[in-house]
């Protein structure tokens, strides 16, 4: 690598930074660090080699240590770029590769699998009343309700856009999956954020679409996805705040 791909690779770290320096957000200075960090330091071991001023390892335990903390890096920088910098949680990223993952598992084994859709009711409103760092501020207490809900390690809930996020459930079917929702919704609701602008009521409040592969003709992730889609939008239109089932 040459001294110059190395400054390249710091001015991108710190144009990461400076891009979320004001945000009201905890997540995205903690991911704007950990990601400055990793990229001096592999730039300076990049520099330190072009220059001939890096010693060689000794010997092999001390090139297994070099290799060691290089592997320790790439895992660290994989596990944030799979993070939503806003919230903390699961980015739309992982969400695909959780449900692509979880689909080829529950084919081989004849097993179920749900994906939640879900979407915090006149979101938009509530920008425009209350502003976007207090938007933000809602999304991620929201995030993290939804996360504290889910109970078991498989079970994921991601963030894949504005104020939409979309969970995967392995093993359940479509009544476990609209429990799952259920109860999600309501520690939405135990939150008790004002929501003025909203006309469901006073409080943020969001609304769920299920499906699952064992109600209904789904045949790839992709038509998993679309039937919570149309789930959720059946529950916009009988009045949001509620769980609806794609039907078979």
């Amino acid at each position: 690598r040459s001294p110059a791909k190395s400054a390249w690779t710091l001015k991108s770290a710190r144009a990461t930074r400076s891009r979320v320096a004001a945000s009201p957000s905890p997540y995205p200075r903690i991911c704007a660090r950990s990601i400055l960090k990793y990229a001096v330091i592999l730039s300076a071991v990049y520099s330190s080699r072009w220059n001939g001023t890096l010693p060689k390892p000794a010997s092999r335990s001390a090139l297994g240590s070099t290799w060691s903390s290089s592997r320790e890096i790439s895992h660290e920088l994989e596990r944030l770029v799979r993070l939503d910098t806003l919230t903390g949680i699961a980015n739309r990223r992982l969400f695909e590769e959780e449900l692509w993952k979880e689909w080829r598992r529950a084919e081989r084994d004849r097993g179920v699998l749900a994906v939640i859709s879900a979407d915090i009711d006149h979101f938009k409103e509530y920008n425009d009343r209350y502003g976007h760092p207090a938007g933000d501020r809602c999304l991620i207490k929201v995030a993290q309700a939804m996360e504290q809900a889910l109970f078991r390690p498989g079970d994921v809930v991601a963030r894949i856009g504005g104020e939409e996020f979309a969970f995967v459930l392995p093993g359940t079917g479509a009544d476990g999956a609209r429990a799952v929702a259920e109860q999600v919704r309501e520690r939405v609701a135990a939150l008790k954020l004002p929501h003025e602008a909203s006309n469901v009521g006073p409080m943020v409040t969001v609304s769920f679409g299920v499906a699952a592969t064992d109600r209904g003709r789904v045949t790839t992730p992709t038509d998993l996805v679309r039937a919570s889609d149309a789930a959720l939008y059946e529950a916009k239109r009988l009045g949001r705040n509620r769980v609806e089932v794609a039907r078979g």
